[in-house]
């Protein structure tokens, strides 16, 4: 033991120390210090291991890692997930600009040269307010051809059931409207005909009375 060691060096009791000339004091402390760093049934540790710095003071387990080595894992390991999420925005960035760079839109678009300019690049509040009033352009574009269409549909219908009941040159105009309710709704039948007499009564009743009808001479 320690404790042993240091009786053997300096019988004397440790509290008679101060009755010593103080240059036989300091070479006791030195010798005492001395003693301490010598392994004793492995509860010292030698001087080497202390310089070395591989061994805590006081005992035999490893030191933690140094510090600048933890510092640059830690570094390399944000590198390598900020690569790996650099590149995932990237090849969400080419599909983006693939999907904006597919959107139809009609070369008179009063935003048809933003519109050319879209990409993945730009911010989403900017993209989201171009393709939102995009949208709604083309819908209302959409809205006002299918009412066309419908108009057409019914003026040739209204014509077709004249000429069977013998009123062969009626012209039909028809005014429609789209309801709020997004139905399309007959706003108001207009019939040039040389037999409007004839014509009035088979209108309403293919029409209704709901429906404004206007029967003409024809000129």
């Amino acid at each position: 033991m320690t404790g042993g060691f240091l009786t053997i060096i300096f019988p004397l009791p440790l509290d008679l120390l101060h009755v010593l000339p103080v240059g036989v004091q300091l070479t006791v402390i030195g010798l005492i210090l001395g003693a301490a760093l010598v392994p004793d049934g492995g509860a010292g540790i030698a001087a080497d291991k202390i310089q070395s710095g591989k061994y805590y003071a006081g005992n035999d387990l490893p030191a933690q890692p140094d510090l600048p080595q933890r510092e640059q894992k830690l570094q390399e390991a944000l590198a390598e997930e900020n690569s790996a999420l650099t590149a995932q925005r990237a090849a969400l960035n080419a599909k983006l600009d693939a999907v904006l760079a597919g959107i139809s839109y009609d070369a008179a678009d009063p935003e048809a040269e933003a519109l050319g300019a879209l990409s993945a690049q730009m911010p989403p509040d900017a993209v989201a307010t171009l393709l939102e009033g995009l949208t709604a352009r083309q819908e209302a574009a959409a809205a006002q051809a299918t009412q066309k269409q419908a108009a057409a549909n019914l003026e040739e219908s209204l014509e077709a059931m004249l000429r069977q009941h013998g009123i062969a040159d009626a012209q039909a105009e028809a005014e429609m409207y789209i309801s709020g309710d997004n139905c399309i709704e007959i706003e108001q039948v207009t019939v040039y005909c040389t037999d409007p007499a004839a014509a009035e009564p088979l209108l309403t009743d293919c029409l209704g009375k709901e429906v404004k009808i206007h029967v003409e001479t024809a000129s």
